[in-house]
């Protein structure tokens, strides 16, 4: 008996010992990083099953831009119009590769593995438990990790743009939350932040629009902490300044306002694409016409010829003179960029089964919705600070709506959505249950469903729903 009676103080004291350690070191170096690995490792193997996928289209431009970026007489491709920032982010990428004199792909997608591992691990986590004031536990990191991974896996094979912008956007946030909660060098941390934010900018640069929800938020954070006038123009100079000085540099050279306009026309020409990177089956890319927005161009006079913008102005004419319609195609190109049907940019078979994925995906835009709307107190943090932290982070997404859609351009909102509906999982499930909200989930579904099987068969051929 005494044998066991040691056996069970032993216990007791290597779990409190645990428990200490636990107290001690919090989530960001157990939890957290358990969950990195788990990223890392299984990204890293998805690549290494998928290493026979080269680069395509803009992504093949992007990266044979960088690699000879700083050569003198390299050939100009089309996709310099974003700027030098991120040839010169993916350059150093490259250069790391031959100083390792390990192939340049390889070198990539573990880069790639390890900003998988890093956002679904750290960034959003920390992020939402800022949010939320919540610790999140190992299952809900692992859980979050595995749902970006379903939806999004085949995005970390190529070099784009739209990830990294939202790494550095949630960065530089993170950033301030930090400022909030050290209160030492202050001046240092916001220069930080608007160094990260103006990276996230030159990255893709509608990420502008999250400026002035997050200068807002400085200067109220700063209040709240009873700075004086003078101490917050200062520490939000700090944030703004190096943030312009770095977007403006980057942009010397290069001009959107005629991508602009291109993508105006291509939203009024298209509502959705997907992009048919190998299907031999399905010919040409998979394209939904915006027959509202052709009609539109049509009785205003204007040749549809892709090749021949619009303008801004012109554009917002339409929402004075046709307002139903405009707010039928706003709302089409919502629902299309919310509804992701595959998991990567570059689609090498547009048949692939979609109604598992379209299910879960349905029920995390309720989940989130039922989140974000109820009157309940989720939201521990002031409501203000909440909303306008969201609304810093999905703008971006919300701006892409008068584009032809592509879901990677709606990526901060559909990533928000994912992080809210599992990081506040029980309160969104507990909200359903005290309402009832049983019917109303059934019909969300099924009403997405239509819509997305209506919208797929605009395109030129229809593709069979497949479960499995």
């Amino acid at each position: 008996m005494k044998i066991f009676s040691s056996i069970r103080l032993s216990v007791d004291s290597w779990e409190k010992s645990l428990a200490s350690y636990y107290e001690q070191y919090d989530v960001i170096y157990t939890r957290q990083f358990i969950s990195f690995l788990i990223s890392f490792f299984c990204m890293m193997f998805y690549c290494y099953l998928h290493s026979e996928i080269v680069f395509g289209g803009d992504a093949y431009e992007i990266w044979e831009l960088a690699k000879h970026f700083y050569e003198p007489d390299r050939q100009h491709s089309f996709v310099e119009y974003r700027g030098g920032f991120i040839f010169i982010f993916y350059n150093v990428i490259y250069y790391l590769s031959r100083l390792l004199h390990v192939d340049d792909v390889v070198v990539f997608r573990l880069y790639s593995s390890l900003l998988f591992a890093f956002l679904t691990s750290y960034i959003f986590p920390y992020l939402f438990s800022y949010m939320l004031s919540m610790k999140i536990g190992l299952l809900k990191l692992i859980l979050f990790s595995i749902t970006l991974f379903f939806f999004y896996r085949g995005y970390f094979l190529h070099p784009q743009t739209d990830v990294l912008a939202i790494t550095f956007l949630l960065l530089s946030i993170n950033v301030l939350i930090f400022i909030t909660k050290i209160q030492k060098n202050e001046w240092l941390y916001y220069c930080a932040a608007g160094v990260l934010l103006a990276c996230s900018v030159m990255t893709r640069f509608n990420y502008v629009l999250s400026i002035p929800f997050i200068v807002i938020f400085i200067v109220l954070t700063l209040s709240a902490r009873q700075a004086n006038k003078f101490r917050i123009i200062k520490l939000s100079a700090y944030f703004v300044v190096p943030c312009i000085v770095l977007v403006g540099a980057n942009s010397i050279g290069t001009s959107n306002s005629n991508i602009l306009k291109l993508k105006l026309k291509d939203g009024m020409l298209r509502q959705k694409i997907e992009w048919n990177a190998g299907d031999i089956k399905y010919t040409g890319n998979l394209v939904i016409p915006e027959k509202r927005g052709i009609e539109i161009l049509r009785s205003e006079g204007i040749d549809p010829d892709p090749w021949k913008g619009i303008s801004v102005v012109k554009y917002c004419s339409f929402y004075a003179e046709y307002p139903l319609d405009m707010l039928v195609i706003s709302f089409q190109h919502l629902f299309n960029g919310l509804d992701i049907t595959y998991n990567s940019v570059y689609v090498y078979d547009l048949h692939t089964p979609r109604i598992f994925l379209s299910l879960v995906n349905y029920c995390i835009i309720f989940l989130t919705l039922v989140i974000v709307t109820a009157n309940i107190s989720l939201w521990r943090l002031s409501k203000k600070y909440v909303l306008l932290l969201l609304s810093g982070i999905t703008i971006p997404g919300v701006s892409a709506i008068p584009f032809m859609v592509e879901v990677r351009f709606f990526m901060p909102l559909t990533m928000t959505f994912i992080a809210i509906s599992i990081f506040a999982f029980r309160d969104g499930i507990n909200v359903i249950k005290a309402n009832s909200l049983y019917m109303h989930f059934a019909l969300f579904v099924a009403f997405c469903f239509l819509l997305s099987v209506s919208v797929l068969n605009s395109a030129d051929q229809v593709i069979p729903l497949k479960i499995w």
